[in-house]
């Protein structure tokens, strides 16, 4: 039993080291009101991993699954739910997701629900076939901030094939 509970821990540790080298901003990547909605990204997606390629930190999450759901024209819903599970992740339980695309890459901006200030982590996204993958930016890479969103787009534009500057490629594989 004190195995188990050393994995949780584990776990949980590895989830906030995880998130404490993605990029973050006061201001999403794209304007709201340009947010364009994908149904094609609609749905439950079960997490199968990362690519642990270049030069990135630990990255690992606990199984889980996420739920897509389109909130309204421009914005989805995001829901990280454990797996054999209805119970939310450790991570915060909801989020908001917008998207933009900057020099043809698709970004989405994504911002925890339960968070009263105005932090968005900004990745990379696509999909390959079934599956979802997404790729954070580097904190420790990409230190400036900017108040406003045209400033932010025009620094990411100088990093957007740069792969030294990011996280590993997170998967998830579509289940419904």
């Amino acid at each position: 039993m004190k195995y188990l509970h050393f994995l949780i821990l584990i776990s949980i540790i590895a989830v906030l080291i995880t998130g404490c080298d993605e990029y973050t901003s006061p201001v999403p990547a794209g304007k709201i009101k340009e947010s364009v909605i994908d149904t094609n990204y609609i749905g439950c997606w079960d997490y199968t991993g990362a690519d642990y390629t270049g030069d990135s930190t630990l990255s690992m999450l606990e199984p889980h699954y996420l739920n897509v759901v389109m909130f309204d024209n421009n914005r989805y819903i995001l829901q990280m739910v454990k797996k054999d599970s209805i119970k939310p992740t450790s991570l915060p339980g909801l989020y908001e997701a917008t998207t933009c695309v900057i020099n043809g890459s698709k970004i989405v901006s994504v911002r925890a629900l339960s968070s009263d200030k105005a932090e968005y982590l900004i990745y990379l996204y696509g999909t390959d076939g079934d599956t979802l993958w997404y790729r954070a930016f580097q904190r420790s890479k990409l230190e400036k901030q900017f108040s406003k969103t045209p400033a932010l787009k025009k620094y990411l534009t100088k990093f957007l094939n740069d792969t030294s500057v990011m996280l590993p490629v997170k998967k998830y594989v579509r289940t419904k």
